[in-house]
């Protein structure tokens, strides 16, 4: 008889062939860049086989997936637009900089 873990590990890992290509399409479209799409994906899986026993099959497990992928999408773009906060600023530094020197030198 299959344990309990191994009977989730088995559902998510036919939600990856059944799903997978679809996810990935979506967050290809989101991203626009394979590597990301394919963490992203990957991470989605991740979260869907910790979190199965939360799942109540009150929907679909694509409409799930797409919940989870969708929130990780989400994610990763408030991370990046966190890692960006620091090169907003960064123009305005170079511009001072640049009317510095040219003050210094040119009048």
């Amino acid at each position: 008889m299959l344990k309990t873990a191994e009977v989730e590990k088995e559902i998510v890992s036919k939600w990856v062939g059944e799903y997978g290509d679809d996810l990935y399409s979506w967050a290809f479209y989101k991203t626009s860049s394979r590597e990301t799409a394919q963490d992203l994906i990957q991470e989605t899986f991740l979260s869907a086989f910790k979190s199965y026993k939360k799942f109540k099959y009150e929907s679909q497990p694509k409409t799930w997936l797409f919940k989870i992928l969708n929130n990780q999408i989400i994610d990763y773009y408030r991370k990046s637009a966190n890692t960006l906060k620091g090169f907003h600023s960064y123009p305005k530094v170079l511009a001072k900089t640049y009317i510095s020197f040219v003050r210094y030198w040119f009048y």
